[in-house]
């Protein structure tokens, strides 16, 4: 199964590695839920949509996604998504647990080699959602809402 990772970074030494989440990251998880481990996502698009969130509060949802500094977003920077493959060797003996359908955790080892690192623009965020004005997508059930600093 591939899974991916998506960064608006370059990964040092070619290695994901293992952190813990933070209340600032993800706005609905409680804090004893932060667990340290290797975050991924079996959605391309979803990855997609990781890397390219400016600074502040990102809303997802049906395939509509909003940014609360909009302002930030630039469609011409360059994003990661990192590629892994659970055939690899590096995931034997790895735990892959279930959070919700856009995000795996990786226990174990703290570091991944990805088997590929796709380098985009952040437009190709465009192929997976649309981007809507944060206060439309307030009107709608939010499925996730993020913070990145």
């Amino acid at each position: 199964m591939k899974l991916y990772h998506g960064s608006r970074y370059i990964l040092k030494d070619n290695k994901l590695v293992n952190k813990k989440a933070t209340s600032g990251g993800f706005d609905d998880v409680p804090k004893e839920k932060l667990q340290d481990g290797i975050y991924l996502t079996p959605d391309y698009g979803f990855a997609v949509a990781m890397a390219v969130r400016p600074n502040g509060g990102t809303r997802i949802n049906n395939n509509k996604i909003s940014f609360e500094h909009q302002e930030l977003f630039n469609s011409d920077q360059d994003v990661f998504v990192y590629v892994f493959d659970t055939e690899d060797e590096q995931f034997k003996n790895k735990e892959i647990e279930y959070h919700n359908k856009n995000e795996y955790m990786v226990r174990g080892d703290s570091e991944l080699v990805p088997s590929e690192i796709k380098n985009i623009k952040a437009r190709e965020v465009l192929k997976y959602y649309e981007i809507v004005k944060w206060n439309e997508i307030n009107e709608i059930k939010q499925e996730q809402k993020i913070k990145f600093k």
